[in-house]
């Protein structure tokens, strides 16, 4: 049976991580063949009783911020044919490696992005910074992130670890947007990606401002840091800071016209919350082009 290495960066959150470790337990995959690498990237709350509930695992750590670092971390310590990523808040579906695998196996992809749904919470519809989150970050469109856009997010990515060899791994400088840069500079030197919709892993939405802007400002430094390594011209950041700032027209339309937003009290809102994220988002790219250290989240 070909071996799987699953690699999970975390930083604190234990109880999420729990509930990621319990179930890749439940993988339909044997679990003779999985290897479980948790890498603690310097969390502050003690891990003791997670370790003591799951000795199969190979616990790692990575003391300098930054969960790309925590990955190649784990890679260097990765036996498995097929690597697989996730994160410690994601709850893997039973049979999400089995289906990775078999899509890698049946050819020619040699790495693929699985599906990626939300952990709703029943009965109430989604609040204004979980409907932020649906129309910025695009987890729940991962189909089209692979197809579409040629990326992949490691809250669900599988590969073949030969890959990884012939590509070099994940860039250590990035605090955010690194899965992407990997999976494009992985493409660009041959290997192939696929979408996987049977590879599905569920991931919990943001309900509350704070975890909304740590991410917004992560991604925000992510994508700037990363352009200005790819010698993006000043030109080139300063229109992409400008399209997401408050003067962008659709940034205005959105905050004026959120879709699925009702009622004057919610539209005022989220109109001022859309605001003072787009602000949040302009001022930590120009901290970042200033030549600031990214932001971890």
């Amino acid at each position: 049976m070909d071996t799987v290495s699953v690699i999970i960066p975390f930083y604190n959150g234990l109880g999420e991580l729990q509930g990621c470790l319990e179930a890749l337990r439940a993988q339909t995959y044997p679990a003779e063949a999985i290897q479980v690498i948790a890498v603690d990237n310097g969390s502050s709350e003690d891990a003791a009783s997670v370790r003591a509930a799951h000795p199969e695992v190979l616990w790692l750590a990575e003391p300098r911020p930054g969960s790309y670092l925590a990955r190649n971390r784990g890679l260097s310590s990765a036996r498995g044919e097929f690597v697989a990523f996730t994160d410690a808040d994601c709850v893997p579906d039973p049979g999400w490696l089995a289906e990775a695998v078999a899509v890698l196996k049946a050819g020619p992809a040699t790495l693929v992005g699985g599906r990626i749904d939300y952990l709703d919470s029943p009965g109430r519809g989604l609040n204004l910074y979980e409907l932020i989150e649906e129309e910025f970050f695009l987890l729940n469109r991962h189909q089209h992130l692979v197809e579409r856009m040629g990326m992949a997010a490691t809250a669900n990515l599988v590969a073949y670890r030969a890959a990884f060899d012939r590509v070099g791994g994940f860039d250590p400088a990035l605090k955010s947007m690194g899965d992407g840069e990997w999976v494009r500079r992985a493409t660009a030197r041959g290997e192939v990606l696929r979408y996987a919709d049977a590879a599905l892993v569920r991931h919990p939405r943001r309900s509350a401002f704070r975890p909304v802007f740590r991410k917004i400002r992560r991604i925000a430094g992510g994508r700037t840091m990363l352009m200005k390594k790819q010698g993006a011209s000043a030109a080139k950041i300063a229109a992409d800071i400008y399209g997401y700032s408050i003067f962008s027209p659709r940034i205005q339309r959105l905050a004026f016209r959120f879709p699925r937003v009702e009622g004057r009290g919610p539209r005022l809102r989220m109109f001022f919350l859309l605001e003072f994220l787009s602000l949040a988002n302009s001022v930590e790219k120009l901290r970042i082009w200033l030549g600031g250290e990214p932001y971890r989240g």
